[in-house]
């Protein structure tokens, strides 16, 4: 059973009645990828939290509702919890709106199904391998899966051994662990950066405006490097161009928390960045360097990588698929088949929302 974004696999949650074994140094990471996201018109709530239970199943954790994840020659769309959430961000489709949740469920419609076999969970015309981490050019995780010997539906094998072995091994980090955020810049970094004497060269003495047009072009790796070469720079990064490393930092877009995340930290008093709410001169430089370090920023940079490729390869075959805008009249319209969607979508959650009532 595998996320249909980052490809690596599901761990029976401790709901399982038929648990599999995997190797002690996995258990750390287990919990994370006992759950998930699964995305579907015929999916109570369309977009809902799962569990994994084993032998081709998952259960809905809200609703008794079992989803047999391989059959009929493909698999439903499932994602790790962190997938799914950048999956959704990267489509806007973050609200529960008919048209926010079509934006998810279409994109069957434009690709064809995910696929069976060896490869049960991948989206078709989705080139997964292209998209780096770290300082890994090409991550190929279908090699590390095969059909189990008795080829029954859902159950592929997980090669542990050659993960842990493997230089995609950092790839079993959760990608939800964030570097620690500083609302201001400790008085240590700086140090030795006052009454800092003239200087007579060119750089440090152009007019800031100058010098902010300059490092504008700058990618952010030669930018980290450019203002650490002497203690002018390094001072007007700390302080003045405070903004500059927020801009950076927030336009990566998988860099600070979503929503969801930020509120949880927020819950137990644990300090994250935040566009919003972070104070505009915090050491966002401190973060910056350090969000391009750890290994779970670079897993979670490599999931947004493939949702990009996602959502670019939707763009590219939506325009001729029966999902499409239509003319009429002069006008772009909805086509039939996208209405026909949204109208499943608006019954299925109608349907959930009637449920949860006679719950409560």
């Amino acid at each position: 059973m595998s996320c249909t974004v980052c490809r690596l696999p599901f761990i029976p949650s401790p709901r399982s009645t038929s648990e599999r074994l995997y190797p002690p140094s996995i258990k750390q990471q287990s919990k994370y990828f006992q759950s998930g996201l699964a995305i579907g018109y015929q999916i109570l709530g369309v977009v809902a939290p799962v569990d994994y239970l084993d032998d081709n199943l998952f259960t809905l954790r809200a609703f008794p509702q079992m989803i047999q994840w391989e059959s009929d020659g493909g698999t439903f769309v499932i994602c790790h919890a962190v997938c799914g959430a950048l999956l959704r961000r990267t489509l806007n489709a973050e609200d529960d709106s008919a048209r926010s949740l079509a934006n998810l469920v279409e994109l069957e419609r434009i690709f064809g199904r995910t696929q069976e076999g060896r490869k049960a969970g991948r989206f078709p015309h989705i080139n997964y391998e292209e998209v780096r981490c770290g300082r890994l050019l090409r991550v190929d995780v279908e090699r590390l899966w095969s059909r189990s010997k008795t080829g029954a539906a859902g159950e592929n094998d997980f090669d542990w051994m050659k993960l842990n072995t493997s230089d995609l091994a950092p790839l079993w980090t959760r990608p939800d662990t964030f570097p620690k955020f500083h609302t201001a810049v400790g008085p240590e970094r700086l140090k030795g950066l006052k009454d800092l004497p003239v200087t007579n060269d060119l750089i440090t003495n152009l007019p800031t405006d100058v010098l902010e047009l300059l490092i504008s072009y700058m990618m952010t790796p030669t930018y980290v490097c450019f203002t650490s070469t002497c203690r002018i720079l390094r001072r007007q990064a700390l302080t003045e161009w405070q903004k500059v490393a927020r801009a950076r930092v927030l336009e990566l877009g998988w860099a600070v928390p979503l929503p969801s995340e930020y509120a949880l930290a927020k819950k137990y008093n644990i300090v994250m960045a935040s566009a919003e709410e972070s104070p505009l001169d915090a050491d966002w430089m401190l973060y910056l360097s350090h969000v391009h370090r750890t290994k779970s920023m670079n897993v979670r940079e490599w999931i947004w990588g493939i949702c990009q490729v996602i959502k670019r390869t939707r763009d590219e075959l939506k325009p001729t698929s029966a999902m499409a805008d239509v003319e009429v009249g002069g006008k772009r319209m909805k086509s039939a088949a996208r209405k026909e969607l949204e109208k499943q979508i608006q019954q299925t959650r109608s349907m959930f929302a009637q449920m949860a009532k006679s719950r409560k």
